[in-house]
């Protein structure tokens, strides 16, 4: 209980951060609870960690030696590594609890929370306007980046398909009509950023919840039918409006394909990325240093072009299977389990994870400790399961003999 309190406390803490001085040393001191916390529950439990906690760690492990022999802005770099540190700390404690509990119910609650707060906040405050005007200009005026905003809300809409599913455990009829209520305004909170990659993104996680996680289902039911073509025609409309409807999303998406498919700059982006690493490619330029080397003064806006051009290839090869691993794991958890809802939470993961993956070409996940804390979840849930639905191979039943006395 005090974990998943200050789980929910560090993740605020995090998100908050830039409007209080006095935070970063409130996160620092909730961090060290966290840690001392999981040490606690991993003695107690005798937990064991899972392998992609591990190669994150030791990704950041060799992004750190390899970068101190070749970076040049190191102000850059050593920020970049204690945000990872800070962020390996927070998927440590997460995952350990995930595993212990065996589900990722406080993960996905924290982050739903966090949602929550800030769409709450962007609406109160009036700042949604910005995102729905006619001006370009007008994008930029509110009080957290766009993109970042609209990712949060991405993942709180992730989380709010977990808690879909346990409405059948915790049978609260009230729960049916609040989480649609919930998506809807994640949902509108998340277009009023005009985030191209988090829309984008959006549109693709509904298409493959659908199908990993009902698509045995929607057959079977003429309500489900039904719910699926309704979902597909709103689908299809908001898609048709925030295209070619008078927004700002509209007008970036035209931008963009003026300037050549994904856009000028970010292509430039790619290409500059692509170069860094074939003149660096065992160990890159070094974290937080794309933008000093590449001569474009940003990062470079991609999972992939950041990991490989700044890390290298050992990099990629640390860190990129961590997401090939819990796919394995809830490939495994579909197979092995015939329980409908283990069946569903493992589809929704593969989708979540798949989501990252794609939303990684236009944003990288490893500097985002939101996405990162909803991943732990998965990974501590993914690999309790998995480990205990596999069976040891070569194991043989016991025969017991039953000792009964004679009669006399």
């Amino acid at each position: 209980m005090l974990g998943n309190v200050l789980m929910i406390a560090l993740l605020m803490g995090m998100l908050f951060s830039g409007f209080n001085p006095l935070m970063p040393n409130i996160n620092r001191f909730t961090g060290v609870l966290l840690v001392l916390s999981y040490v606690a529950c991993h003695i107690v439990y005798q937990l064991k960690i899972p392998v992609e906690v591990i190669l994150f760690g030791l990704f950041i492990t060799w992004a750190t030696l390899s970068g101190v022999a070749v970076v040049v802005d190191e102000e850059a770099f050593f920020g970049y590594v204690r945000l990872l540190v800070q962020t390996w700390a927070l998927v440590l404690a997460s995952a350990g609890f995930a595993n212990a509990s065996k589900k990722p119910t406080a993960q996905m609650l924290a982050i739903l929370a966090c949602a929550i707060t800030l769409a709450t906040i962007n609406w109160a405050t009036g700042q949604y306007t910005a995102g729905f005007g006619t001006r370009l200009s007008d994008r930029g005026m509110t009080s957290w980046n766009p993109n970042s905003f609209g990712m949060l809300m991405l993942c709180g809409i992730m989380a709010s398909a977990y808690l879909w599913r346990l409405r059948k455990t915790w049978h609260l009829r009230l729960v049916r009509f609040v989480i649609p209520l919930v998506v809807a305004f994640l949902t509108f909170s998340l277009l009023s950023t005009a985030s191209r990659k988090s829309f984008a993104v959006l549109l693709l996680f509904g298409v493959l919840y659908l199908w990993f996680c009902y698509r045995r289902e929607v057959f079977r039911n003429l309500w489900a039918v039904v719910t699926v073509a309704v979902i597909i025609a709103g689908g299809w409309f908001l898609v048709d409006f925030m295209l070619h409807g008078e927004t700002i999303m509209a007008l970036r998406w035209q931008q963009a394909l003026e300037e050549g498919g994904l856009g000028g700059s970010r292509t430039y982006m790619y290409v500059r990325a692509l170069e860094m690493f074939l003149e660096h490619p065992i160990a890159g330029v070094g974290l937080g240093n794309f933008s000093l080397r590449s001569g474009i003064g940003k990062f470079s806006h991609s999972e992939y072009a950041e990991v490989f051009s700044t890390t290298g290839a050992v990099g990629a090869l640390l860190y990129f299977p961590i997401y090939l691993i819990v796919l394995w794991r809830c490939h495994r958890i579909t197979k092995l389990s015939n329980d409908p809802d283990t069946k569903y939470f493992a589809g929704l993961c593969v989708a979540i994870v798949l989501s990252f993956l794609a939303l990684g070409i236009g944003a990288p996940t490893f500097l985002s400790p939101p996405r990162w804390f909803v991943m732990a979840g998965i990974i501590g849930y993914a690999y309790s399961q998995e480990r205990a639905l596999r069976k040891p191979a070569g194991t043989v039943p016991r025969r017991i003999r039953v000792m009964v006395p004679r009669r006399t």
